[in-house]
């Protein structure tokens, strides 16, 4: 255990040395879920007298702060808002993970565990990575022309932005005769739909997607027009 540094002292001296660390590998979590981020002290941590900051790019502007015996949130990153909590029961446990709600595709990247007390800091770099596996993609008839018809393919809630494929049949790659269309939701994931018009001679086609992050992929048949 660590002792709290002296009032006075005539020299500088480190009262307490400790390492902190999370996950080697990126923390994985579905969008739309709560994920609980590790962190872990190597020292046991008090309630009072420790400062515990998770931050990304910013130091000033936390993901969620702690120090003085509670939550400090005035300078919350305002995209953290009402979605983080530490579970200060278990500062006595050397444990300061974070506990992010409703995740989203902004969420994806690193985040940064800093810990200062008793006369030391340190801090470790955990990776956050953001899945969304997106809805079933459908298919329907989205107008006529002499030779054929015109098909859109629609999907929701992807994360990172997914390819959309196109194939006959024989499996051919039609995907450079469509249009791709992607845009972002309120939760920062991507809904996709992609237009593409076929002729009557084609029996079968398929829209494929898929997230090259998960791999996770999704395949409809329809019989041709």
């Amino acid at each position: 255990q660590c002792s709290a540094p002296p009032t006075l002292s005539w020299s500088v001296s480190l009262d307490c040395e400790f390492t902190v660390s999370g996950p080697a590998l990126p923390v994985s979590a579905i969008a739309g879920s709560d994920v609980v981020v590790d962190c872990k002290c190597s020292t046991d941590l008090p309630r009072e007298g420790v400062e515990v900051r998770w931050f990304r790019t910013s130091f000033d502007s936390s993901v969620h702060l702690y120090k003085e015996g509670r939550d400090h949130l005035e300078n919350q990153d305002k995209n953290y808002r009402h979605r983080t909590q530490l579970f200060v029961e278990e500062f006595i446990n050397g444990n300061v993970s974070l506990r992010l709600e409703d995740v989203r595709g902004t969420d994806n990247g690193e985040y940064t565990c800093f810990i200062d007390y008793a006369g030391w800091y340190e801090e470790a770099v955990i990776q956050l990575q953001v899945l969304g596996l997106g809805s079933r993609p459908w298919i329907q008839v989205d107008g006529q022309h002499s030779d054929g018809v015109r098909l859109l393919c629609e999907s929701s809630g992807w994360f990172p932005a997914p390819e959309v494929l196109w194939f006959d049949d024989e499996g051919n790659n039609l995907t450079t005769h469509s249009n791709w269309t992607v845009r972002e939701d309120s939760k920062d994931l991507f809904n996709d739909n992609s237009l593409i018009e076929i002729i009557h001679s084609t029996n079968k086609i398929r829209c494929l997607i898929h997230n090259s992050e998960n791999k996770q992929e999704v395949k409809l048949q329809i019989s041709g027009q």
